[in-house]
């Protein structure tokens, strides 16, 4: 009889353990989701200030380039965001120019370290590298 009584409360820690298990894995794929769902909403929040703002590659990127150097700081309020973009576009213009000019020298010594290290990369023409297909 008391080896029934084991037998019952082994098989009811496994189901525990399995329940718990279950319900970990369904709380870290929640946020997993979450943290996917805001990246997500950034990303798509900063492409429209950039479409916004400029329709030519270059200003977008630069316009992204200001943001993730903490040159413009986002509000997260389209209308001011937007305002604030328009009125320092010239000026991210000319840092951004001003930036590529000033990494150039990086950039060339990047790539002599990617060709002899035999990297599968390609130059293209506005100097910016992308991996080989």
């Amino acid at each position: 009889m008391f080896s029934d009584y084991t037998a019952d409360a082994d098989f009811a820690q496994e189901r525990f353990d399995r329940a718990a298990d279950q319900w970990h894995d369904d709380s870290a794929d929640r946020e997993g989701r979450n943290l996917f769902n805001a990246m997500g909403m950034m990303k798509n929040y900063l492409l429209k200030l950039q479409e916004g703002i400029s329709e030519h590659q270059f200003g977008q990127d630069a316009v992204e380039w200001a943001v993730v150097t903490g040159l413009v700081k986002l509000t997260y309020n389209r209308q001011t965001d937007l305002a604030t973009l328009v009125t320092n576009y010239d000026s991210i213009i000319d840092s951004y120019r001003k930036a590529r000019q000033d990494s150039a020298p990086l950039l060339e010594l990047t790539m002599q370290f990617a060709r002899a290290a035999g990297l599968p990369i390609t130059e293209i023409a506005s100097g910016d590298i992308e991996e080989a297909a």
